[in-house]
């Protein structure tokens, strides 16, 4: 009997025949182990790729969304920052090109003309103590433009003083006169009623 194998033909009648297609058929399934240990290698190198890229993507995302929070929260802070100093140091300040540090300096200044963010020896007070001095002039609530001569009203309002010699309209005194006309209103005519 005689068969046509990858492009050979083979008498399996003779031992020759059936050695070389025996050997032959060796060799084949040798290749094919060959080439099914070098797909499995292929397949675990994909695999571990994969998981190498999917741990890199979740990475770059929780990154991502890392950076954007801190954005987020640092962008929100100097817009804070920034409202606090213009309530105190009116609408015309400009915070550009200055740091937090520089304009917390600022608005203390705007109520210890003679802060400058150094203790008396030179050194640079910490920035625990220039927040706490900022915070404390930003509770005070005093917009130093609003008023004429601020320096004055900013010294007596540390000095505790409660009444207005700058010529401004207490605000609180108007407003209790405005509650009280409001109150009594009803007891007078009205316009045009007799």
């Amino acid at each position: 009997m005689k068969i046509h194998f990858k492009g050979k033909e083979y008498d399996l009648s003779k031992a020759d025949d059936v050695s070389a297609f025996t050997a032959r058929l060796d060799e084949i399934e040798a290749a094919s182990a060959t080439v099914a240990a070098a797909v499995a290698t292929a397949h675990t190198e994909r695999d571990q790729a994969l998981a190498r890229a999917d741990a890199s993507d979740a990475a770059l995302k929780k990154a991502e969304t890392d950076f954007a929070s801190r954005l987020d929260s640092g962008i929100a802070a100097r817009v804070d920052l920034h409202t606090s100093a213009t309530r105190v140091l009116g609408g015309d300040y400009d915070p550009k090109a200055k740091t937090d540090r520089e304009i917390m300096i600022d608005v203390v200044r705007a109520d210890d003309e003679n802060f400058t963010g150094k203790d008396p020896a030179g050194a640079e007070r910490s920035a625990d103590y220039v927040r706490a001095r900022f915070d404390a002039v930003v509770e005070k609530d005093v917009r130093v433009d609003s008023i004429g001569n601020a320096p004055r009203v900013a010294r007596q309002v540390r000095e505790g003083a409660t009444t207005r010699t700058d010529g401004v309209p207490d605000v609180e005194k108007s407003h209790a006169e405005m509650v009280e006309a409001n109150r009594n209103a009803w007891q007078k005519p009205a316009p045009g009623a007799n």
